[in-house]
């Protein structure tokens, strides 16, 4: 019996069956041993791995990963997939690699050495080694077990992506080993789920044991997963830490000498006294008692560059952590492990970020400024995020490769509530500098609409310069950045002598809806990354997309039902390989057919949904025969409301457009009366009204701020609603937006000229 069924039978036994597995399958087993060489910025290591085939079939080769030959140089698939300007910042010193000098089988006393080759399973790129396939001496039976050992040296990247060395010797030894994909059984056959490293993927593994000692300079501070070392011993200029974790499908370490050190305690929580109130409503409609919710003690370990280790930069990285703990904690269940390392990443002398921000197995790398804003989530946001890897993702292990939506997506929502939650919309202050000849790399400005310059990073040189300007920075690569970019200047060009006003600011989990629908996106939800049409459309496919999606379901069927879905559909996905079938059949089970319907209808490609007052008659509302025609112009249907007021009339009159009805329009008429009484001028015609509360149940929403009802997908709300006396409140605000951002850039070049 599969581990997936175990889970599902499992939840369907009852409402209160949602107990959390003790234990992952432990596929693998993993001994290793690394020595870190600093000025040479290589790691040399060996492995012993005992590997199980946990298939029913026959297995003759073995495939592992070979993450750090994407940076081995330009040509590898990774390089060929990013932009230009990724592969354009890398030198020649810069790379790195992965060697496997030895691989071998061992069967008891025989030791048999294997002959690995290259292979390119994804696109035939010749010159890409990100995997192995080793022919095994004999096959290995379903059920059977396989032991091999390497011997592998590792050359450090620069840590442009997530791994390799910073300056000033920080080392972050992310997917640093040779590494075994995963087994699954298809159509009869084992199949090997190894794919090439590529621009727009992440990971997939086993979950595994893990016995690791690291061997690094005497003075260099150490974290990793696992958290606390079970030995740690110092000797001639050398510092030797042990490591064990289990039922973790990664093993991380960063080392640097100049880490600051901070310990802390995230005391736990009980469910009784959650901040939100949700966790106690989530136990009774699971029949639970709300003290199983309960969390305990987790020791949280902070390593912090020396320039950010101030008393509030350490505050605010713990109390993120231990917001996040509690978020996700009693929404999802508790977190199993022992020890939390956060992580504070380095920059190179141009202020690039190197290291961060990302997941791994009791491991995050967060992100922070000189100085932090105090109306900005830095380092807030990006720890929340990464601490909610440790669950979707880290505990519910799915194919990051195919399906990434199931991790970045479930956490990109979950994310966004419990920063709203947490710190509300008002620690979002939007900068709105960077202008002209005297662009600054890396400074952000506000989306606006109204203004089409406001949606780039900074305002595009050759718009700012006549044309033969333009095409001579062209020809020499200047691309009118002149000041680089560093945390000191962020920081004044948030200030308001050079901002001039603020943006208002925006509600997270809006900004994923505002991202989703910006993106040039005419791919599926789901599908293997790299085959999507666009960096963009990753991301939305994989983020923003599907956190808006998750968030239209909630409103559709109420905030308790939906979250106690997530957290039994956790409980089922914990130490597993959740699927995008088994979370529509999960949600079908907890939610209703017609959520489920709706979902995999949401998840295709081309899918929109638009509702939209199509046209009034009369234009003024008056008469004794009115008729209002609503469109569908989108291909996503959904059961809609639409709300009417009349003059003379307290209560509205309602109506309903079927999910299951293929008109592109619906009539409503009205007369000057109805069976409730006179209907006079019609004021207000609203498709999909933010009522604040899902229909049939009066349940209202969590975090809602008014924006739209049920349907947060509607790509276009500004189209949901006619009144009949124009309201010219949206037209001075933009007017205003616009006058603002001008004279914000007059007083910027009147700062710098």
């Amino acid at each position: 019996m599969t581990l997936r069924l175990v889970a599902l039978l499992t939840l369907v036994a009852g409402p209160i069956a949602q107990e959390f597995p003790s234990a992952s399958p432990r596929v693998l087993a993993y001994e290793m041993s690394a020595r870190l060489d600093a000025p040479a910025r290589t790691i040399h290591g060996r492995q012993r791995i005992v590997w199980r085939n946990v298939t029913t079939r026959p297995v003759d080769e073995l495939r592992l990963h070979l993450y750090w030959n994407a940076f081995r140089g330009p040509d590898s698939t990774f390089m060929r997939e990013s932009d230009e300007s990724f592969r354009a910042q890398w030198r020649a010193d810069e790379y790195g690699g992965i060697d496997v000098t030895e691989i071998a089988s061992v069967d008891g006393a025989t030791r048999t050495l294997l002959t690995p080759e290259f292979v390119q399973p994804d696109d035939g790129n010749t010159a890409d080694r990100t995997v192995i396939r080793v022919p095994l001496p004999h096959s290995v039976a379903g059920g059977a077990s396989l032991v091999v050992e390497t011997v592998f040296a590792a050359r450090a990247p620069k840590a442009y992506r997530r791994a390799g060395w910073v300056p000033g010797n920080g080392w972050f030894a992310m997917h640093w080993f040779p590494k075994p994909g995963v087994l699954e059984e298809k159509d009869g056959a084992a199949v090997w789920n190894c794919p090439q490293f590529h621009a727009n993927t992440e990971f997939f593994a086993d979950f595994a044991t893990w016995d690791v000692t690291i061997d690094v300079p005497a003075d260099f501070v150490v974290g990793a997963t696992g958290g606390k070392p079970v030995r740690d011993q110092t000797a001639l200029g050398r510092r030797v830490l042990r490591f064990v974790a289990e039922d973790v499908h990664d093993f991380a370490w960063v080392a640097d000498p100049d880490f600051v050190e901070r310990r802390e305690v995230f005391s736990g929580c009980r469910a009784v006294d959650d901040p939100t109130g949700l966790a106690p409503s989530i136990a009774r409609y699971l029949g639970a008692d709300p003290a199983s919710f309960d969390l305990r003690p987790v020791d949280l370990r902070l390593l912090l560059q020396p320039e950010h280790a101030s008393e509030e930069q350490i505050r605010r990285h713990f109390d993120a952590a231990c917001t996040a703990l509690t978020f996700y904690g009693l929404r999802f269940g508790p977190w199993p492990y022992e020890v939390l390392t956060l992580v504070d990443p380095g920059s190179d002398v141009a202020g690039r970020g190197l290291g961060g921000g990302m997941e791994y197995p009791m491991l995050i790398t967060c992100g922070t400024e000189l100085l932090p804003h105090p109306r900005k989530l830095t380092p807030e946001g990006v720890t929340v995020h990464e601490f909610g890897h440790q669950y979707w993702y880290g505990l519910s292990a799915n194919d990051e490769f195919r399906e990434a939506w199931l991790d970045e997506g479930i956490n990109s929502y979950a994310e966004s509530r419990a920063q709203t939650l947490a710190y509300g919309s008002s620690m979002r202050p939007v900068r709105t500098t960077s202008y002209g000849l005297f662009n600054v790399a890396s400074v952000q400005v506000a989306t606006v609409p109204a203004d089409p310059f406001a949606v780039y990073g900074v305002l595009p040189f050759d718009r700012c310069v006549p044309a033969p300007v333009a095409t001579w920075a062209a020809e020499h690569g200047f691309d009118g950045t002149w000041i680089p970019n560093s945390p000191l200047l962020a920081f004044l060009f948030e200030q308001p002598l050079l901002t001039g006003f603020r943006e208002a600011t925006a509600h997270p989990e809006w900004l994923d809806r505002a991202r989703s629908n910006a993106a040039d996106n005419p791919d599926a939800m789901v599908g293997p990354g790299w085959g999507m049409h666009s960096r963009a459309s990753y991301v939305a496919n994989a983020y923003t997309r599907p956190a808006t999606l998750l968030r239209e379901l909630e409103r559709m069927v109420g905030c308790d039902r939906f979250w106690a879905f997530l957290r039994r559909f956790h409980a089922s996905a914990r130490f597993g390989h959740p699927t995008t079938q088994d979370f529509a059949a999960a949600l079908a089970r907890d939610c209703g057919d017609e959520a489920a319907a709706f979902f995999s209808r949401a998840t295709e490609a081309g899918a929109v949904l638009d509702y939209a007052v199509h046209s009034v008659s009369p234009a003024d509302g008056r008469g004794s025969e009115r008729a209002v025609v609503v469109r569908a112009n989108g291909t996503l249907r959904a059961e809609v409301r639409v709300r009417f007021r009349f003059e003379g009339r307290d209560a509205p009159v309602w109506r309903t457009i079927p999910r299951d009805d293929p008109s592109l329009w619906w009539i409503f008429r009205f007369g000057d009366r109805d069976e409730s009484g006179p209907l006079g001028r019609l004021v207000e015609v609203w498709v999909d009204p933010p009522e604040g509360c899902t229909p049939g149940t009066g349940e209202p929403f969590e975090a809602d701020d008014g924006l739209a009802g049920v349907h947060v997908l509607d790509v276009a709300l500004s189209n949901n609603v006619w009144t009949a006396e124009i309201d010219r409140r949206p037209a001075f605000y933009v007017a205003l937006r616009v006058l603002l951002q001008k004279q914000a850039r007059l007083i910027f070049a009147a700062f710098v000229g």
